[in-house]
């Protein structure tokens, strides 16, 4: 029995809790025995690979005035059933050995961030109201379906450091939303009132006000909260850092490597130009030299990765910049490519010595000259691409009835895939 395991297992043990009060944690061991049943239930459904059916997204107990902040905030049996889903989920690859790691390695924190109730909500109560709020960023449904796009898609690796890459490299299909942090707004985006749903993310949703159809992502703090419930299913840990400006900074501890914005995935720096995922990861011995807590409040190093892997990649962003610096005859100093992408972080004798303008007109000539480059905006098509192989080939998605591919207001030339 399930209960047998995780009774024999602390440390396990001591992270399943349930909030029936403010601050208190009501542990495993108190639960009911139709809690335990749930869990047991929703375990075995995941350890055979079965669909863990939850409406989705869940309803949100907040009615919103369309300038108010994007919060969700759930029922008691809504946030039961997603808790009890996501452990059961994460409790199945962990049994049955579904990935090559284990959670048994970790420490405490690490446990606490996948299984902890705290980790998913907070609880709000008063003589009116009991109510789960979620963390913000993400609002989770299915564990099944993230678990299934991971399989899917070949994310899924041999080692948490490949797996995070891989899924890393994928978050290039994603686009940072536009417009203010509100309700309204995120509705428009997301068709739902609250924290964008996780499933709605991988699904692909059409932004009403443009009918431009994205994996929209609610900027930094939203990725970071996509990549940690993403994760989550084969049992990864993603802690939140912060810059001193308030940028989100994903950190992965077991691996010991952080990004340096979470927006980086999906920078125009990267898009343009095959990045390895793993490239984008930094060793988090270099956390505290770039991101002091006393640092500059402009966060100078926000995003760092992206221009240092700009030079040794030349994205297809940059080489524009290039085209359009040399028709204006601009010296290296004055140049575009220097002053918008480089500056912070190398002198101009610094990219003379890597030879950047050389490479860069090497790569353009390889291109077959500056008429052949693609265009310059191809960056903000990688999306439309993917939409468009996933109809073509039959997405993972169909099996669920979602429409990944409904082209309402999108010309054909939008639809067709770039070479």
């Amino acid at each position: 029995m399930l209960e047998d395991w995780i009774l024999s297992h602390g440390k396990i043990k001591e992270t399943l809790t349930w909030l029936e009060k403010p601050a208190n944690y009501l542990k495993y061991e108190d639960w009911t025995s139709k809690m335990k049943d749930d869990l047991e239930n929703k375990y075995n459904m995941a350890k055979n690979n079965g669909y863990l059916l939850l409406k989705d997204p869940p309803d949100n107990v907040l009615q919103l005035e369309d300038d108010a902040p994007p919060l969700t905030s759930l029922r008691e049996q809504d946030a039961w059933e997603i808790y009890v889903s996501w452990v059961g989920q994460g409790l199945a690859v962990e049994i049955n050995n579904k990935v090559n790691w284990s959670v048994l390695d970790y420490d405490i924190a690490e446990i606490e961030n996948l299984f902890h109730v705290s980790s998913f909500y907070r609880l709000f109560q008063n003589n009116h109201t009991t109510r789960y709020d979620k963390d913000g960023g993400i609002t989770p449904g299915s564990p099944s379906f993230p678990y299934l796009f991971m399989k899917s898609q070949k994310i899924i690796k041999n080692t948490q450091l490949e797996t995070i890459a891989r899924l890393l490299e994928w978050c290039k299909n994603l686009m940072h939303f536009s417009g203010t942090y509100q309700a309204k707004n995120f509705e428009e985006h997301w068709l739902y009132r609250g924290s964008p749903p996780l499933t709605r993310i991988l699904a692909s949703t059409v932004r009403k006000k443009r009918n431009m159809r994205g994996h929209w992502t609610a900027g930094c703090h939203g990725t970071n909260a996509f990549l940690k419930y993403v994760l989550k299913t084969v049992n990864i840990p993603v802690y939140r850092k912060t810059s001193c400006d308030g940028h989100s900074l994903p950190f992965f501890p077991t691996i010991g490597k952080f990004l340096t914005h979470g927006d980086d995935p999906y920078n125009q720096l990267i898009t343009t130009s095959y990045v390895p995922g793993e490239e984008l990861l930094v060793d988090y011995s270099k956390f505290d030299e770039l991101f002091p807590e006393s640092g500059d409040p402009e966060g100078e190093n926000v995003g760092r990765s992206t221009k240092i892997l700009a030079e040794k990649y030349l994205p297809l962003y940059i080489l524009h910049l290039h085209v359009e610096d040399k028709k204006l005859d601009r010296p290296p100093e004055s140049s575009n490519v220097y002053k918008e992408v480089f500056k912070k972080f190398f002198t101009v004798n610094e990219l003379k010595e890597s030879k950047l303008w050389e490479r860069m007109d090497q790569k353009i000539f390889a291109y077959g000259g500056p008429d052949k480059l693609p265009e310059k905006d191809d960056y903000l098509c990688h999306s439309w691409k993917r939409a468009y192989m996933l109809r073509k080939r039959g997405s993972w998605l169909s099996k669920f009835k979602i429409r990944t591919s409904r082209y309402k207001g999108i010309s054909k030339t939008q639809r067709k895939p770039i070479d």
